[in-house]
Parts: C-alpha cells; sequence; structure tokens
C-alpha cells in the first residue's frame, strides 16, 4: 500500500469515527475491489475500495441487498454507518465501505469435503429461496444477451497482444483455441433459454464467498457486488464450476443442501448446463480484464479455461453432466 492508499484509508476511516492502529492488512483474493483489514480503536474492521467504475448508487443497492438478506436470516457482514448516517464515502479514489471484521475461513478449493459441499449448497437455496420473495424478482424474465462477433472481434485484438506481449506460449494457445472453437460452434439464441425461472440473485456466489465457522457452519456470505437478475440455475451451476465441484463427487452433496429450500426441474438442469456452456465458449472476460483493462489479478484465471471449454464442448458430456445435476436435485 503507497502513501496515497493509506492516507485514503486514513480518511474513510475518520468518516466512520475510526482510528487506525497499526498498517492495514491487505485481504487475499478478490480480483475487482481492494480489501483491507484494519485494526481500528473501535475493533477490526474489513475496509473495502469498491472498483473505479461502480458507482455510489450501485453501492447503496449492494448494501441494501445485505440488508434484505440479514433481515431473511442469511449470515451477513451489515455495512457500518459514517457518523452523517450513510454506509458509504467517496474519496478521488473511489468508493469505499467498512464492514465489521467478521473471523471465519473458506473452504479448500480442490479439497472441498461433502459436508462442506453440503453447507455452501445449502446456503446457496437459502439465499435463492429468500430473494425469490425480494420485489426485484417479481416478474424476472431472462435477459441475458451475447454477440458472438463481438467476442470472436475481441478474442482477436487480445491474440494480437498477447503476441506483442509475447505472452507464455500456453496463453498464446488457450486464446487460439477458444478463438477457435468459438468460431465454430452455433450459439442458441437468448430465447431458446426464456423459460428459465429467474430471480435477483447473489451475483457471485462460489466457495471463496462463504466465510466458515469452526463447526463447519456458514459465519457468513459476502461480496454481494454483483447482485443481479438472472436464471436461478445459472448461478448454481457457475457457482459449482467456480468452486471447482462442477466434476467431482461432491456435485451431489452441493445439489442435495441446495434441495433442501429449492427443488430444480429436469428442463432447468439441462438448459443451465447448456446456458453454462455457451456462456463460456463466449466469454471473454478474462482475456478483456487481463489484456484491455490492465487487471492483472485475473491472470489466475487462464489455466482452467482449456480444460473447461474441452470439457463442455462434448454434447455427450454435457448430457451427462446434466442427467447427474436432475438426480442429485431430486434427491434434496
Amino acid at each position: 500500500m503507497d502513501g496515497a492508499e493509506l492516507d485514503s484509508v486514513d480518511e474513510v476511516l475518520a468518516a466512520y469515527a475510526l482510528e487506525r492502529r497499526g498498517l492495514p492488512e491487505r485481504v487475499a483474493g478478490g480480483t475487482l475491489n481492494y480489501n483491507y483489514r484494519v485494526e481500528t480503536n473501535g475493533g477490526t474492521v474489513f475496509v473495502r475500495r469498491h472498483r473505479r467504475e461502480l458507482d455510489v448508487a450501485r453501492v447503496r443497492g449492494e448494501h441494501a441487498i445485505i440488508e434484505f438478506a440479514a433481515t431473511h436470516g442469511i449470515p451477513v457482514a451489515r455495512p457500518l454507518m459514517t457518523s452523517s448516517g450513510v454506509t458509504w464515502f467517496a474519496t478521488p479514489a473511489g468508493v469505499w465501505s467498512v464492514f465489521p471484521w467478521i473471523e471465519g475461513r473458506t473452504a479448500s478449493r480442490g479439497q472441498i469435503t461433502a459436508a462442506e459441499a453440503s453447507v455452501l449448497g445449502e446456503m446457496h437455496g437459502r439465499i435463492h429461496a429468500a430473494f425469490a420473495l425480494h420485489p426485484g424478482s417479481a416478474g424476472a424474465r431472462f435477459s441475458m444477451q451475447w454477440d458472438k462477433n463481438q467476442s470472436l472481434e475481441v478474442l482477436g485484438r487480445v491474440a494480437g497482444l498477447a503476441a506483442e506481449r509475447k505472452m507464455e506460449p500456453g496463453v498464446q494457445a488457450a486464446i487460439a483455441f477458444q478463438r477457435e472453437l468459438l468460431g465454430a460452434t452455433r450459439l442458441e439464441s437468448p430465447g431458446y433459454f426464456a423459460g428459465l425461472p429467474c430471480q435477483l440473485t447473489h451475483g457471485d456466489y462460489h466457495d471463496q464467498q462463504v466465510l466458515l465457522a469452526r463447526d463447519g457452519a456458514a459465519n457468513a456470505v459476502v461480496d454481494w457486488e454483483l447482485y443481479q437478475v438472472t436464471a436461478r440455475v445459472w448461478e448454481v451451476v457457475r457457482a459449482l464450476s467456480f468452486s471447482g465441484l462442477l466434476h467431482t463427487p461432491q456435485l451431489g452433496d452441493y445439489l442435495r443442501g441446495y434441495g433442501r429450500h429449492v427443488r430444480l426441474t429436469a428442463e432447468e438442469c439441462r438448459l443451465g448446463v447448456e446456458l453454462w456452456w455457451q456462456s463460456r465458449v463466449n466469454g471473454v472476460w478474462v482475456w478483456s480484464a487481463y489484456f484491455l483493462e490492465g487487471n492483472e489479478r485475473v491472470a489466475g484465471f487462464f489455466p482452467a479455461i482449456v480444460p473447461e471449454l474441452e470439457r463442455l464442448a462434448d454434447p455427450v458430456g454435457r448430457a451427462a453432466l446434466a442427467t447427474r445435476l436432475m438426480h442429485a436435485a431430486r434427491s434434496g
């Protein structure tokens, strides 16, 4: 942390009538925001500088979502209030929020146990059940859009930049692989998925967003910044994939936990897998963030791109995955 960032943290803390004790500690993880653990005269707090493109209205919306979750039994960290009575603070460096520090651990990705997968899935089901009652879910319809030609254009641009920067061969090969695969893939139109049940969701639910207590229970669900209305099964499949569970036996434990609160239909499972496949082969966010926006923190996602695309590109494999989802959802 440089001097300017430290001054910003102090300015933010002052708005909450807090004084820093020692240097802030950067919290590991996260690819969009800058997060710090800070000891203060009022206890330990979690200080977040939201990504620069996030405006105050969106931050206020996130805080309202967190409040709704809390009042519906979802364990969360409620944002603290400044001396002026709001839950955010703006500086030239960006918009900030401060939360009480919540102790807990996250599951170890790649080593998630059956019990942990069940806890993660059960909490996901609780969130979806609660947020189905949110006014933002009323009349929700499928609204995802995609443009294959635009994605191909981006992949072409990043391929050129990767070559110019002499990126390692594996990265250049991954870009080329996705570009070729997307070019050969016929994407379904949004109307194909229009029947999927949609509602307000967390938006970025996965294993690293759930703090676990020593006994394995969920202490808190964090990072609600990407809340959105979308197909609930899409977020389920996304969470399974991001948590490294989509192709493991723990998929069943996750969905059985989820099914205690929400039951996915067989058609949802089939369409959900197809939608996830399309979103992956057409998705260029990681490449765009790294090469066009300068966010080098997303480089950690590079190694998983080709293996995931190779798995999902097989229609027989996708059908088998949808069947696994359906059977696990039924047994919840």
